[in-house]
């Protein structure tokens, strides 16, 4: 799947250039992330070679690829599901259902309002779904998301049902592991799982545009994230008391 996509048309048609490419599941800047894993190209042709050496291929010449599942010729099809009130995401996912259409691969759009969306994932209805996350702060805990437990569980944060053994050993390290070196080897370990497996497609994360007149004082740029603001040096703000410098 994430072959066959082009996520820097993505960001750049869509997005008009503010994000970047990711390819798991922390955050880009985070210690976690390891920045030596390289994102899956965009190689469609590749992508196709790999759907016929699984058994995929057009066998009634309707436009759709297929396969022998059982005894029976099984169209590759899916409900692709976002929300619909999201003008980004409904391009991203058109431009999804065309790529993987060019693929053979029938994608039904399937948009909803947030209380379907929740009901859906809740439920574990999905075939497939676009969507953002929202991380919290360090340390990272993917056990929410990523530990196999919750792949059956209904309302569990692991909708997709991922299940992996070797996943679940260092979800259960890191709850004890308190040496940062050994963590971080632990994370770049996750990151490449996931990579290796794509259970989901990441696409991008976000860039975000800071704006404030210089006169406004004591705005909250940790001095921490120089990507943020060049030159940021606030480190321990007083959240509660922000004000204008006398001008003239």
């Amino acid at each position: 799947m994430t072959l066959a996509l082009d996520r820097e048309r993505i960001i750049n048609q869509y997005l008009n250039g503010m994000g970047i490419e990711i390819t798991g599941p922390f955050a880009h800047d985070s210690a976690a992330y390891d920045q030596s894993i390289k994102p899956w190209p965009y190689d469609p042709q590749f992508a196709r070679e790999l759907l016929e050496e699984e058994g995929w291929y057009d066998s009634d010449g309707d436009g759709v690829i297929d396969k022998e599942i059982e005894g029976k010729r099984v169209p590759f099809a899916f409900s692709l599901t976002y929300f619909v009130k999201n003008p980004t995401t409904k391009s991203i996912v058109e431009y999804v259902a065309t790529a993987l259409n060019e693929l053979g691969i029938l994608v039904k759009l399937n948009g909803v309002d947030l209380a379907d969306l929740s009901a859906a994932i809740d439920g574990k209805s999905l075939e497939a779904i676009c969507m953002g996350w929202g991380l919290g702060t360090p340390p990272e805990n993917p056990r929410q998301l990523w530990y196999s437990s919750g792949a059956k569980e209904p309302g569990s944060s692991n909708f997709i049902g991922f299940s992996n053994k070797e996943a679940d050993q260092i979800i259960d390290a890191l709850d004890f592991e308190e040496d940062p070196e050994t963590r971080i080897k632990l994370y770049h370990r996750f990151h490449a799982i996931i990579h290796e497996e794509q259970p989901y497609t990441f696409l991008y994360a976000p860039k975000t545009l800071y704006l404030y007149r210089n006169y406004l004082k004591n705005v909250f740029i940790p001095a921490d994230r120089q990507d943020l603001v060049p030159g940021a040096d606030i480190a321990q703000p007083d959240g509660s008391v922000i004000w204008i410098e006398k001008r003239g």
